[in-house]
């Protein structure tokens, strides 16, 4: 039943589906497609439990035409930092609550760490997509992407990223982080982060890019578990869309700087596809110098001559792993 909670949990991940199975395991990390393809998924899950909601004759009419997908908004307060009352309770009336997962490390009142939180980074960038100039907001452009370590933006490592790792067991597996109902919550508020981002003006703007807009199709089922297919292209517009809005999209907390881009940006002005023998010498590279391709593009002459750029060709020091920018290592293939 594709409408069922384990077959959306493998949705986003099971490594037993087939590899022609065109609809689970596909959750797209890593890439610049991280956000509408999360869009995509909250927006159908929300569908069906909408309409289990409508058929339950036991749930009032002014809840079946109001309720909504809510999201827990953590970087609010310090009183947000703990889990929704909701889903802190193992009992509900009695019986076991659906909302509790006995895996998580919050459950004996414990708070998230502010720090996991933190908003200011994820909302800084103001291309949308990483270039050889900077980090964008979204991450690199890919084609389909399950995952990679690599590529993410800002956003997908802090607070999505960490706030999976300090929830608990299950959500942070890859795997089994559906499963967990706090899950939808969380990704909620991601995907308000994105409205906020592009509120946050000084150019901040969904690419136009027809490779991310219309060049990757993705499939899904609705709440009737009739099969369908949407483009990134067809989910930028909350409200016309999608026929949603956030009551909040402010940002950023207030007390947490949000510094600009700098004035003077770099600005890559020259490169060279041409090998660098490391022998420990000194080495010339010869290269064009043209107009600048980062921010400033077009409000600079190509600079004249092909000056000699000359640098130490002796091994450089081992590289730094990177951060994690989204789940423990472990949760890879």
């Amino acid at each position: 039943d594709p409408t069922s909670w384990s077959y959306q949990t493998a949705i986003h991940w099971d490594d037993t589906a087939p590899a022609a199975d065109e609809f689970r395991n596909k959750c797209q990390h890593g890439t610049w497609f991280f956000l509408p393809w999360h869009r995509m998924y909250l927006f159908h899950f929300e569908a069906i439990l909408r309409s289990v909601i409508e058929q339950d004759a036991a749930i009032d009419d002014d809840t079946k035409a109001t309720w909504a997908l809510p999201y827990w908004n953590y970087s609010k307060d310090a009183q947000a930092l703990l889990l929704p009352p909701a889903f802190a309770d193992p009992m509900l009336d009695g019986e076991r609550n659906p909302l509790f997962d006995s895996t998580r490390f919050l459950n004996n009142g414990e708070s998230l760490d502010p720090r996991a939180v933190l908003i200011g980074a994820a909302l800084r960038p103001r291309r949308f997509a990483t270039s050889n100039i900077a980090q964008g907001f979204a991450g690199s452009k890919t084609g389909f992407m399950h995952y990679q370590r690599k590529g993410g933006g800002p956003l997908e490592a802090a607070p999505h990223g960490s706030v999976h790792n300090s929830v608990g067991v299950n959500m942070s597996q890859l795997d089994t982080a559906p499963a967990d109902p706090i899950f939808w919550l969380h990704h909620a508020n991601i995907d308000r982060l994105w409205q906020v981002w592009l509120g946050t003006g000084h150019g901040r703007a969904n690419t136009t890019d027809p490779d991310w807009l219309t060049g990757q199709r993705f499939r899904f089922h609705d709440s009737a578990g009739t099969e369908v297919t949407m483009t990134s292209g067809q989910v930028l517009n909350t409200a016309a869309q999608l026929g949603y809005t956030y009551e909040d999209t402010s940002a950023p907390l207030e007390g947490e700087a949000m510094e600009p881009e700098p004035d003077h940006p770099a600005q890559l002005v020259g490169a060279t596809d041409k090998p660098v023998q490391l022998t420990g010498n000194t080495a010339s590279v010869r290269f064009p110098i043209g107009t600048p391709a980062g921010p400033a593009a077009g409000r600079a002459a190509p600079h004249p001559g092909y000056p000699p750029i000359h640098a130490p060709t002796h091994p450089p020091p081992p590289p730094v792993p990177p951060p994690d920018q989204g789940l423990p290592p472990h949760c890879a293939p």
